[in-house]
């Protein structure tokens, strides 16, 4: 014990000041495990996520590693059809598919961690069956590190204190309006906003990494024979269109 070593070298002292000067010490002593940025290369891999926005609102996130050029889908449930339809949106939101796709651990993803030996995890047979169709090869997270996946985290804070937020203060949305307004955030804003690390913004940054995407493959979901599916129509570029797919559906 450090006190009765001390105390037998003269220390007059008492035990509470003992510790009140270690507890000096450790606060001096302790060094911050420094933030170290994982910079991935272009087109190498893309992180995805849910982001619960209210009682049944989510919204799909997927944000490009390289670029910071996000995909965001407002929907009502996180099941695995509105999961793969929504990566089917993004993939050609972006024009092609990055290398791999990093997921925390989604019940709609995966079935267990491991299974089959270190970093060799029991993937959902759909998801994995559309992992291949689009040829990306899908990634987990590192449990309880939420830095693994931190880029789009910290984009999913964004949107929501920079537009989901401030949109709903305004205004109640519908889902199709919400849908409609996030492609122009995301295009006038979200876009063009300055990666302070990077010193650049998404916009230009994809320019470049659009050219490493792998090309996209057909579509995966059979089409309703006399039925038009919200999901079969892509990136709308007006309000009318919405109102249209709300009628339809």
């Amino acid at each position: 014990m450090l006190y009765r070593e001390i105390v037998e070298l003269g220390y007059l002292g008492k035990m509470t000041i003992l510790r009140i000067w270690i507890g000096k010490l450790k606060k001096q002593t302790e060094v911050k495990e420094p933030i170290v940025r994982f910079e991935t290369k272009p087109g190498r891999q893309a992180q995805v996520d849910w982001a619960h926005m209210g009682k049944d609102l989510y919204a799909f996130v997927m944000i490009l590693g390289h670029s910071r050029s996000a995909y965001v889908e407002f929907v009502r449930s996180t099941d695995e059809e509105h999961l793969l339809r929504c990566h089917q949106n993004a993939f050609e939101h972006f024009g092609g598919v990055c290398k791999e796709l990093l997921y925390d651990n989604m019940k709609t993803v995966v079935i267990q961690r491991d299974k089959y030996g270190p970093s060799q995890h029991g993937f959902q047979k759909t998801f994995w069956d559309f992992s291949k169709h689009w040829g990306f090869i899908p990634r987990l997270c590192q449990p309880y590190r939420a830095r693994t996946k931190g880029k789009v985290e910290r984009f999913i804070r964004y949107l929501k204190y920079s537009f989901y937020h401030p949109l709903v203060t305004k205004e109640k949305s519908d889902i199709f309006s919400l849908n409609y307004e996030v492609r122009q955030w995301l295009s006038k804003i979200a876009n063009q906003r300055q990666i302070r690390e990077l010193k650049t913004t998404p916009q230009v940054l994809f320019a470049k990494e659009a050219e490493y995407l792998q090309p996209l493959a057909p579509s995966y979901f059979q089409k309703d024979q006399g039925r038009v599916n919200y999901f079969e129509i892509v990136q709308p570029h007006s309000l009318e269109t919405y109102e249209k797919i709300g009628e339809l559906s």
